[in-house]
């Protein structure tokens, strides 16, 4: 697989024992920005957003927003699999 200097964009799914969600994560003018998705209900979450500097912090911030949503969970969440988009069916 060649290496990738530029992420294009990042998908994962985690399933949790309140709620199942969805995480995407798009390339934003120089960062990136998330979007989280109730898998249940099939809706987008509200979340609080903005454009952070890494993948690692977009992530971060998706996973304090997921267990507010999820009642305060405190339980393993991993953001698995990350699937590029170019790599997608």
């Amino acid at each position: 697989m060649p290496h990738r200097s530029v992420i294009t964009a990042a998908h994962a799914e985690v399933h949790i024992p309140v709620c199942d969600l969805s995480l995407d994560i798009m390339p934003d003018g120089g960062g990136f920005h998330y979007q989280i998705t109730d898998l249940r209900s099939k809706c987008l979450i509200r979340t609080e957003g903005g454009l952070f500097v890494s993948l690692d912090n977009a992530k971060c911030k998706a996973m304090a927003e997921a267990r507010n949503f999820a009642g305060g969970y405190q339980g393993p969440i991993e953001w698995t699999p990350i699937r590029f988009r170019d790599e997608w069916p």
